[in-house]
Parts: structure tokens; C-alpha cells; sequence
């Protein structure tokens, strides 16, 4: 079978400069539909562009304040490896620890529920449930 011969268009050989600046016109049956469109998708392109350019200044600026976080941290660090190396050794007694606080807690006194409530406060509520009894009666 003999091959066929594909004819070229000459559209589809041309160059086309996308570096150069000037614009490129174009040519549609319904250019207000198209429009409404182009518009619409130009807008949103700018938006994306838009939030894309602050959440790059946001990484931007964690990436400054991770590293100042770490320079701050390391510091720190060596600050108080060399508070520990100042201070002298001091042993303290387990024991001693233990009992003082064995002793405090003894020395807490549990109050007990009748003398948080004071007699002449219980007085004045029975009073007052008798008065509340006289006037149910009189009803």
C-alpha cells in the first residue's frame, strides 16, 4: 500500500515569537459571551495570583521566625548548661524531704460538717420552716 501524502498547512508552520510584546488579536462569533467569560477567568487568575503572593510572604515569615526560634532555643541551651556548671553540688536528704511533708500533712486539721454550720444559723432555718408550715396551715 502506498503511503499518503499529508499535505501541510502552512498555519501549523510558522513561528510563533512568544517572547515578543505585542498583542495577538482574535477573532469570535459571540465576543460578548466570550468576553463575559475571558473576564471572568481573568479575575479569578488574579485572585489566585493574589493569595499566592501572601502565602508566600506567610512562609516567608514562619521560615524567619522558626529560625529565630531556634537560635533563641539554642541560647537558651547554653545558658543553662553553664547556670549548671556554676552551681555548686548540693545532696539533699530523701528521708528528711519525706518527713516534712509527712508532718504537714498531719498538722492539716479536717474540719468537721457540724461546725461549718453555725448553731444560730441552724436556729434561724428552723424558725424560718416554721413560719413557711404556720402559713401552708392558715391556707
Amino acid at each position: 500500500m502506498p503511503k499518503k501524502k499529508i499535505k501541510s498547512h502552512q498555519s501549523f508552520n510558522k513561528k510563533v515569537d512568544h517572547e515578543s510584546d505585542e498583542p495577538v488579536h482574535v477573532m469570535f462569533n459571540t465576543p460578548l459571551e466570550f468576553r463575559k467569560t475571558l473576564i471572568g477567568a481573568q479575575l479569578d487568575t488574579a485572585k489566585m495570583l493574589g493569595t499566592y503572593a501572601e502565602l508566600k510572604s506567610v512562609r516567608e515569615n514562619k521560615l524567619i521566625l522558626v529560625q529565630n526560634f531556634y537560635t533563641i532555643y539554642s541560647n537558651i541551651r547554653k545558658l543553662l548548661t553553664n547556670l549548671e556548671k556554676r552551681l555548686p553540688d548540693i545532696k539533699e536528704d530523701k528521708t528528711l524531704v519525706k518527713e516534712q511533708v509527712i508532718t504537714s500533712v498531719k498538722n492539716i486539721e479536717k474540719p468537721k460538717s457540724e461546725e461549718l454550720i453555725s448553731n444560730s444559723e441552724i436556729e434561724k432555718l428552723k424558725a424560718e420552716l416554721a413560719g413557711i408550715e404556720k402559713r401552708l396551715g392558715e391556707l
